[in-house]
């Protein structure tokens, strides 16, 4: 999240560094004036609206085979000087109506109907109901009211009560380039229950989204964080299949977490080379047993040197699997 100029992605790492992300999340909170900055001014170096134009160019031949830009935040419409020749209008067919929804300080959040992502699947948002309110005081935030040119469509419209008033959401799809791009003019942290009982409003909007836009490797996972399993593995959590996960953050310094499944016993390795094919770090030579595994790499070779910036592969042989990923170092 950041939406200080050259905060987010695009000022860290070259497209080419990042063609493994599947979704890219740029959460501008309250302050997201020039949150995509067009790179104009002495203070603004770096072109962050042609960065996410190019990463979403490459998503079909890219690692990750597709690619989505998830952008959210107060203003987040309202900042450029024009939508036209802007990822946020070209590619993401945002519209500007407004740069308030005049529905007050909480004002409801109500779902429109089902969209289709780029891979076919679609998530229905119909039922959707939550209220936005900022979490420090009790005024109008700048809530853009935005509009969206087709094949982009209005998902989400701000409401009160029987009221329906502009678009809050708006997502699009390019099939055949295999990108999705959602907008949200409204900070996460503003979202709340409706009213009791309610469902999860945050888990069930991001869930529907990410399970359209993930690729089903990562959906396979599980989340460590709060000891949720897989769908799949709710009989005893353990992996049915052998797995090697994307590792997180990526790119990234000085750390990085290398995730990886054995679904049986398995002397396992895990190395990491560079692009000659030169072995720089055995993180793992040991007999491991059947669980979710994770290995850290502190960006240090065997003789305990720091590596320089650049692309590393990582590799793990466990039995009869033997599969590959990209990484990259930031220095």
């Amino acid at each position: 999240r950041g939406s200080t100029t050259n905060n987010p992605i695009g000022s860290r790492a070259t497209v080419e560094q990042v063609t493994g992300y599947a979704v890219i999340v740029l959460d501008a909170g309250p302050y997201a004036y020039f949150a995509i900055a067009d790179g104009s001014g002495v203070e603004r170096l770096t072109d962050q609206n042609q960065w996410y134009r190019d990463w979403l160019a490459q998503a079909a031949s890219g690692e990750a085979g597709r690619a989505t830009l998830w952008v959210l935040g107060d203003d987040i419409a309202e900042a450029p000087p024009s939508l036209a020749n802007h990822v946020l209008g070209d590619e993401m067919g945002v519209v500007l109506v407004g740069d308030g929804h005049n529905l007050g300080p909480r004002p409801e959040v109500v779902g429109q109907g089902a969209f289709t992502w780029a891979n076919g699947s679609t998530s229905d948002f119909t039922d959707d109901a939550f209220v936005l309110t900022n979490p420090f005081c009790n005024f109008q935030e700048g809530y853009d009211a935005l509009g969206a040119t087709a094949p982009a469509v209005v998902t989400h419209r701000f409401a009160l009560g029987a009221t329906t008033g502009e678009g809050a959401v708006v997502m699009n799809a390019n099939v055949g380039a295999a990108w999705n791009a959602v907008t949200m003019s409204f900070s996460w942290e503003d979202i709340r229950e409706l009213g009791e009982p309610t469902p999860d409003s945050e888990s069930a909007l991001a869930g529907a989204i990410l399970e359209g836009v993930l690729p089903p490797a990562c959906l396979a996972q599980r989340d460590t964080t709060t000891d949720v399993l897989d769908r799949d593995e709710l009989d005893d959590g353990l992996p049915r299949v052998a797995a090697l996960y994307a590792n997180a953050p990526n790119p990234f310094n000085p750390v990085t977490t290398i995730a990886f499944d054995l679904p049986e016993e398995e002397h396992v390795q895990l190395r990491i080379y560079d692009v000659s094919g030169r072995l720089v770090r055995t993180l793992v030579d040991q007999r491991l047993e059947r669980r979710h595994h994770g290995a850290i790499w502190d960006g240090l070779d065997d003789s305990g040197q720091r590596v320089a910036s650049g692309l590393y592969v990582y590799r793990l042989k466990a039995g009869d699997f033997n599969d590959s990923r990209k990484m990259v170092v930031l220095r």
